[in-house]
């Protein structure tokens, strides 16, 4: 189980890191801001991408964060019933 937690820890990681990178590389701050005015077609075409991908990246991220959170909550689950099984056969003996 914890595997499971460390493989999902590392997925939402490099989520975020691709995603800053994004971010960072064409400066998602101000979609089309004052101060990065959209001149031709193809600038446009290239905004609609990455404001695409943003959008997918942060679905994504999301996505696997119910899926850890759903991991983590059988994890628990589990842990409980041992433990309870645990007592009870503590308690039987």
């Amino acid at each position: 189980m914890e595997a499971i937690r460390k493989q999902a820890s590392r997925f939402r990681e490099q989520v975020a890191r691709q995603q800053q990178a994004v971010l960072k590389q064409f400066g998602a701050g101000g979609y089309g801001g004052s101060d990065n005015l959209i001149t031709d077609e193809a600038e446009l075409q290239q905004h609609q991408k990455l404001e695409k991908l943003y959008i997918s990246t942060r679905t994504a991220k999301h996505f696997q964060r119910d899926i850890v959170r759903g991991v983590e909550g059988y994890i628990i689950t589990g842990s409980k019933q041992v433990e309870i099984g645990v007592l009870v056969k503590h308690l039987l003996t």
